[in-house]
């Protein structure tokens, strides 16, 4: 019985090394500080990632600046566009097909879990970037955060699977955060050129329900109240004034939405009655006109302090 036990052992140790053989892929990274380079190579090709980082006050995390896929030469080395793997005195070397021609040990990596999570976070935050860039410039109201890539990263299950299958996972998961907030935004879109096209016409009911549907939100995040709130002060200055007064919530927003104008300014000023909330909007107006005048007198003075002070020691 005990002999049996062992051959099952056995057995069980060889088909594991063979699976593992089968599968035929090892996983590499250089041992330079100051370029990481990642290595998936099986026998008869390698694809290797340039890793970068991110570097922001939100968090940090990689980047795959460039990927080379090398095909397996007759003398066991491995080529690509840019790459090389070369073996020296039993050891792999990545090199630059450049005029400097650098040359990078690698190595294995300490454990496959390090290499998929570093690829899949940089994978992830890649992605997630693009589509913040893509979903701005596709709604130039609207200000999508890339910022929000290391957040959800964290917040990301199975980090360390594979990173062929979580590029699949992660084009899904993204795509269907960019589908979800497009369907917002181009909804948003149309309603807000919908009432600036007919603000001269509206009936001020209509536009204060429609501006209730918009996020009384300020340019960093999106555009849409604002733009509305200046369309009304250039067309419908009355409106504008209403508006304040029916939401008192969003005054300060309200007020700061309307453009510098002296021409527009000079209209408001001569709508009949609103007398306390006319008051309150050129009072804060006039207040946020001055405020840099303020900001480099208080540095002035604190540097004729500063200089006081050195003087007099």
């Amino acid at each position: 019985m005990r002999y049996i036990c062992a051959a099952i052992l056995l057995s069980l140790n060889c088909l594991s090394a063979l699976a593992q053989d089968g599968a035929g892929r090892t996983f590499l990274q250089t041992n330079s500080k100051t370029h990481l380079y990642y290595v998936d190579m099986d026998n008869s090709a390698a694809v290797v990632y340039d890793v970068g980082k991110y570097l922001d006050k939100a968090g940090m995390g990689y980047s795959i600046k460039k990927t080379d896929t090398l095909a397996r030469q007759a003398d066991g080395s491995y080529s690509g566009n840019a790459l090389k793997i070369i073996r020296e005195n039993n050891r792999l070397y990545l090199v630059r097909e450049d005029r400097k021609g650098r040359k990078f040990r690698i190595d294995t990596v300490p454990s496959s879990t390090v290499f998929h999570t570093n690829v899949n976070n940089a994978y992830y935050l890649d992605s997630y970037f693009r589509m913040s860039r893509d979903l701005n410039n596709a709604y130039p109201l609207f200000h999508h955060s890339f910022r929000d890539g290391f957040r959800t990263w964290k917040e990301l299950p199975d980090k360390e699977l594979d990173y062929l299958q979580f590029m699949e996972f992660a084009h899904n998961h993204i795509s269907n955060i960019r589908d979800s907030i497009s369907k917002l935004q181009v909804s948003r879109t149309a309603l807000t050129n919908y009432i600036i096209k007919n603000i001269s016409t509206l009936e001020y009911n209509t536009l204060k329900d429609s501006l209730a549907k918009l996020p009384p939100e300020y340019a960093g995040q999106s555009r849409y109240y604002s733009e509305v709130i200046n369309a009304a002060a250039v067309k419908r200055p009355e409106y504008f004034f209403r508006l304040a007064e029916d939401f008192p919530a969003n005054r300060s927003l309200i007020f700061s939405s309307v453009e510098n104008n002296k021409e527009v300014f000079g209209r408001m000023k001569t709508v009949e009655g609103h007398d306390e909330i006319k008051k309150e909007f050129f009072k804060e107006r006039k207040f946020e006109k001055s405020m840099p005048y303020l900001v480099i007198g208080a540095y002035a003075a604190l540097g004729g302090l500063i200089t006081l002070l050195i003087v007099s020691q």
